[in-house]
């Protein structure tokens, strides 16, 4: 049994205590690291604990350092020879390792990795504001850093160089007498004796922590009397704090990764190059507080129940898909929060009446009608209909069976099937072998791929084949290349519809080096426009918000924009296909930005 702590009468003076803290506004970056010399890495790193002289705190086997990264930026690929843990205290980071940093995950406030010794690991902020990491080190030579070829070659072309395997970077010719070093050229850096190496490191921090022992000067305190008064003023102007969660894992994140976070990331980063949002005049910075829900409604409703009931952020930003905001809806209107949804479509949502809840998609019944008015301006008589057994596709399902019964479209087949479904072939050869002028699909992205996929396979190609979310994706397009030719689905814009649209797109390409989806990813985008626009005429107050946004018109890339009763009454519903790599908006008439294929060419 292993032994406990005495309780003893020790008891340790206030400057005794004092002395064991390390006050952050007292605190001076570290500008030794090799990474914060290299162009777009730069992270600022606080010695907070540990052996190094200049940590406040010592430590023997144990670090703890502060990283501050402005957006973009980032600590590149490093290696310990001690475990690692990081703590993301603000913000959006990635974690990425490897050799070449080829794998990666996303960390949100207060997420902890812990990287074993030996992996090459770095971070990047990847938000739209700064952000602070905690690094923690423990065991042999816990603060002892080793950087891969391309950092160092990447330091040498800045003039950077690093002395020995330190971990540390000197600039070149740089006399550091004063702090203990003297650095005369990089042949003389590179032959430089490592003070880390076993049996010299002991010596060599006695002698420098003599050096560096802390001194409390007139200036050091009226410096830190300084930041105490200036707090309240930088409080004062503090980030407006935006919540959400959101699917980075699990089945969700293949729709959520391409239409939401990609846009709440840059128009935050848009927002704050200019200036932050316009608060009835005053700008303030936007910090975004993302979570992972991991495709979980369970952890959805405690990840927003925390963000609006404990964190209680300034706004919040919808998770994605039906289900999902189907489930939050109830806290939105408990803790009065606007929510502007872009995936969430359906009547039963609407029913909710909840004052709070904005639709901005096209309902069912919107987007069914269109579909059918354009299976009956060809003349189709029969259509089949599969759909998925979550709110989404019981609601589209229900629109359609309504829309097609009013033009006399009769429904051969209709089946559901289950969330995460792995083989529809079966069903799909039923459905073949009644030879249907239409196939309908009212699918989430993993069925609209196996659908497509399975349907080329067993030869189905009817006059109409339309898949629902998903088809949209420019990775549907990259995956079945001129197999998509054809292929129907919900819609909205592509950059040919205006020049807002063209812009935005060209944007999107420019930050993330991928495309937009052609029907949710403007959605959102609008979205964000219309809550930026509120703001400014409302403020903060989120009671004035939400009767802002239920009372006023919007400008927004997809068109004006008015609600009533939650609903997006101002956009119509639409069909689109894709054509020579473009996914064409083709009815209704008056919005088409290409003709239509019926029927739809023979698979490639």
């Amino acid at each position: 049994m292993s032994a406990m702590a005495p309780i003893t009468d020790a008891n340790p003076s206030l400057e005794e205590i004092e002395a064991r803290i390390a006050r952050f506004a007292a605190l001076r970056p570290a500008g030794d690291y090799l990474d914060a010399g290299i162009p777009g890495c730069e992270p600022t790193t606080y010695r907070v604990l540990g052996e190094r002289p200049e940590a406040p705190l010592a430590a023997e086997d144990f670090h703890l350092n502060l990283v501050r990264c402005a957006a973009g930026k980032s600590a590149p690929l490093h290696n310990h020879l001690s475990q690692e843990v990081s703590i993301a205290l603000s913000g959006q980071w990635e974690v990425f390792w490897g050799l070449k940093g080829e794998r990666s995950l996303r960390l949100g406030p207060w997420d902890t990795v812990s990287i074993p010794p030996g992996v090459s690991r770095g971070f990047r902020n990847v938000g739209a504001a700064e952000a602070m990491l905690l690094g923690i080190a423990g065991g042999r030579d816990p603060g002892r850093i080793n950087w891969p070829e391309s950092v160092r070659a990447a330091a040498r072309a800045a003039g950077v160089a690093l002395p020995g395997g330190l971990g540390r970077r000197r600039p070149l010719g740089f006399n550091c007498q004063n702090r203990g070093w003297i650095v005369k050229s990089r042949a003389a850096q590179e032959s430089h004796e490592d003070p880390w190496r076993p049996g010299t490191f002991r010596a060599a921090q006695t002698e420098e922590r003599a050096m560096f022992r802390p001194r409390f000067s007139r200036r050091a305190v009226l410096g830190v009397l300084a930041a105490a008064v200036l707090a309240p003023a930088f409080a004062q102007d503090a980030p407006v704090r935006i919540g959400y969660a959101i699917a980075r894992t699990g089945p969700w994140s293949a729709g959520a990764q391409v239409t939401q976070e990609p846009n709440y990331i840059m128009w935050a980063e848009q927002v704050n190059a200019r200036g932050g949002l316009d608060l009835k005049g005053k700008k303030r910075k936007v910090e975004l507080i993302g979570l992972d829900d991991r495709s979980e409604m369970e952890t959805v409703v405690r990840s927003y129940e925390k963000l609006m009931g404990s964190d209680k952020v300034d706004l919040i930003l919808p998770p994605w898909g039906t289900g999902a905001n189907f489930a939050v809806m109830p806290l939105a209107q408990k803790y009065g929060y606007p929510m502007l949804s872009p995936t969430a479509t359906g009547r039963k949502l609407l029913g909710m009446k909840n004052p709070y809840f904005f639709a901005l998609l096209q309902q069912p019944d919107r987007m069914m009608d269109a579909l059918a008015e354009f299976l009956a301006a060809r003349g189709a008589k029969t259509a089949a209909v599969i759909y998925v057994d979550e709110l989404f596709g019981l609601e589209q399902f229900a629109g359609l069976e309504a829309s097609l019964k009013q033009k006399n479209i009769q429904i051969v087949e209709k089946k559901s099937y289950p969330i995460g479904v792995k083989d529809l072939q079966p069903v799909l050869n039923d459905i073949k072998s009644k030879n249907p002028d239409a196939f309908i699909a009212l699918s989430y992205p993993p069925d609209t791929f196996l659908i497509t996929g399975q349907s080329r396979a067993i030869g189905f190609n009817p006059k109409l084949f339309y898949t629902a979310v998903g088809t949209a994706f420019p990775v549907y397009r990259d995956k079945f290349g001129p197999v998509a030719e054809g292929v129907m689905g919900l819609g909205t814009w592509n950059p040919k519809t205006s020049a807002a649209t063209k812009a935005y797109f060209d944007a999107h390409v420019a930050r993330w080096k991928k495309e937009p989806d052609r029907w949710a990813s403007a959605h959102a985008w609008a979205g964000l426009q219309i809550l930026e626009q509120a703001v400014a005429k409302a403020g903060l107050d989120r009671k004035a918000l939400r009767d802002a946004i239920a009372s006023s018109e919007f400008d927004t890339i997809i068109g004006k924009i008015r609600f009533r009763n939650g609903e997006n009454v101002s956009t119509p519903g639409s069909v689109s296909q894709w054509h020579s790599g473009e996914f064409e908006v083709v009815w209704p008439p008056q919005k088409a930005t290409g003709p239509a294929y019926y029927p739809k060419p023979a698979w490639m």
